[in-house]
């Protein structure tokens, strides 16, 4: 029979072992302050709410991986302007696909324009939006995201410690980050499609450039349910605090 000094030994293990909800967040947002640190600080990263630059790789489309050459602008978590090259059965098609808030076109080979559809909106701006609050930062830090820690488990052969972003209007978030450099390697998102069913979506980030004072991702790939669809290498990326008038209107 357990004595009452072993049961309250054993209570007191339970009480270190298991951490309160307080500092789970607590640890949640040391992880996120040590990345925005590890990327440029606070001050930068708000500064420069806004990046351009150019990227080459592949899409996955009708199941085989086509090349594809893009320029880009991203703004805040909600702006995006990106116009992509690529070769089709011989021909060149240029696609132009713009976000701005919760208004979205695409534009084929100059075309008229299409906006896009709710069902397809929605998930694009919910992905779009992992995206950027993995590269921006900052904004993990509001009021209206709630952080928990995820523990520890490895991207890329290296250790990583996790967050979970929860925030009103858009689907759980997974952040990952290398638990040396500090800096996001890996993001994971379920969305619901179109169709209503939901995939999970993971971002991976690689090879970190210092650009204008801020550490940025020049690899990233994304896979759905474990399928690469988009792998790119980013270059002349560029800074600033504000894209030109007219970026994000409708093409």
């Amino acid at each position: 029979m357990l004595t009452r000094t072993a049961v309250l030994g054993c209570l007191s293990l339970l009480t270190l072992a298991v951490s309160s909800p307080a500092d789970d967040t607590t640890t949640a947002r040391r992880i996120v302050e040590r990345a925005i640190e590890a990327s440029g600080g606070a001050r930068l990263l708000n500064k420069q709410n806004t990046l351009s630059g150019t990227s080459t790789g592949t899409v996955a489309l009708n199941g085989a991986d086509v090349k594809a050459s893009n320029t880009w602008t991203v703004q805040g978590l909600d702006q995006l302007k990106w116009t992509s090259q690529t070769e089709l059965n011989g021909a060149t098609v240029t696609v132009v696909l713009v976000l701005n808030g919760k208004r979205g076109w695409i534009q084929g080979n100059g075309q008229t324009t299409n906006p896009l559809k709710d069902e397809l909106l929605t998930p694009f701006r919910h992905g779009i939006l992992g995206l950027r609050l993995a590269e921006s930062l900052t904004p993990l830090l509001g009021k209206d995201c709630k952080l928990t820690g995820l523990g520890e488990l490895e991207v890329n052969g290296q250790p990583a410690v996790g967050v979970k972003v929860k925030r009103t209007g858009m689907p759980e978030l997974d952040l990952y980050f290398n638990k040396k450099t500090h800096l996001p390697v890996k993001a994971e998102m379920r969305i619901v499609e179109a169709d209503k069913s939901d995939a999970g979506y993971t971002a991976y980030f690689r090879d970190f450039k210092k650009v204008a004072g801020r550490q940025v991702f020049t690899r990233l790939l994304v896979e759905r349910d474990g399928t690469k669809i988009i792998e790119m290498q980013r270059d002349n990326i560029k800074g600033s605090d504000k894209a030109e008038d007219g970026t994000f209107d409708k093409p």
